[in-house]
């Protein structure tokens, strides 16, 4: 009978290691500026890390269909990850991505929108939270002076067009 009392202990003691980890449901209605709602998709990648509860969470991305702006997902919170990482979205809508942003997902028994997730693209460095999308890369164009090696390379590149042998 001892035995039989031993072996159930150890079963349910082991139940929790083979639990799933804890997700957290982000649920939204997206816009697009002139009021219509957004359709398309989002999809949502991430890398490795542990959660709090020392799961392990390996690289991978999802895809996420958003129509007439209805957005809904489960993710496992990374809030407190290790090491501390962020999702990252990329929304895309004709083809053509429109926009990417990154999330720190805090655990929640209760849906979250996506401005309790998003944090800023000036925050994410330094753990901070706040509203706020990042930003596509700029058009504007660079200057020579910002890319490296260019400055030195350019009295032998007008002198080649001169005709003039550098040593």
């Amino acid at each position: 009978m001892a035995l039989a009392r031993l072996a159930a202990i150890l079963i349910c003691a082991a139940f929790p290691l083979f639990a799933a980890p804890k997700l957290t449901t982000i649920q939204d209605t997206i816009y697009k500026a002139d009021g219509t709602r957004f359709n398309g998709n989002a999809v949502i990648s991430w890398v490795p890390f542990d959660t709090s509860d020392n799961s392990k969470i390996g690289l991978q991305s999802i895809t996420v269909q958003i129509t007439n702006g209805a957005f809904r997902v489960q993710l496992v919170p990374n809030a407190d990850a290790t090491p501390a990482n962020y999702y990252t979205v990329r929304y895309s809508s004709d083809g053509k991505q429109q926009f990417t942003e990154s999330w720190s997902v805090p655990s929640s028994n209760t849906p979250l929108r996506i401005k309790d997730v998003r944090i800023a693209a000036d925050s994410s460095s330094t753990g901070g939270t706040g509203g706020g999308v990042v930003q596509p890369p700029s058009q504007m164009p660079i200057s020579e002076s910002s890319v490296t090696g260019l400055p030195s390379e350019k009295p032998v590149r007008l002198a080649a067009r001169a005709g003039v042998t550098m040593p």
